[in-house]
């Protein structure tokens, strides 16, 4: 019913958990934002955990399912990589929200667009 409303005013099949897994990682991306940069591998795994919580609590699930089914893999693995501080800076100093889309969600698109899975398991 849900996901049928969502292709008839949208015109594309999109399903209610494709709005779960944007909101999951738009809260993890952001919960990380405000964090401090960590210095050991002990505290970003503490900030990853951090942030996998504050998704988890809002969709009512558990860390491990959100972190599987709903926070986009690339954005755990960036900001473990360290690649992703940067995409922080284009939030908070350069980039603004517009009447679609916020500061965040650009960024996250911009990086979910440039995103290849590597199949090379």
């Amino acid at each position: 019913m849900i996901n049928d409303y969502l292709h008839t005013i949208s015109g594309e099949f999109f399903s209610a958990k494709d709005f779960r897994t944007w909101g999951a990682s738009v809260i993890f991306f952001e919960t990380l934002m405000e964090l401090d940069i960590p210095s050991t591998k002990k505290e970003r795994d503490k900030n990853i955990l951090s942030g996998l919580d504050a998704a988890a609590l809002e969709l009512g699930n558990t860390r491990n399912v959100c972190r599987k089914y709903y926070v986009h893999p690339m954005l755990v693995s960036s900001y473990e990589n360290g690649n992703l501080y940067k995409s922080f800076d284009a939030v908070k100093h350069r980039l603004k929200n517009d009447a679609y889309l916020t500061a965040s969600e650009k960024v996250i698109l911009q990086l979910i667009n440039n995103y290849s899975p590597d199949f090379n398991i």
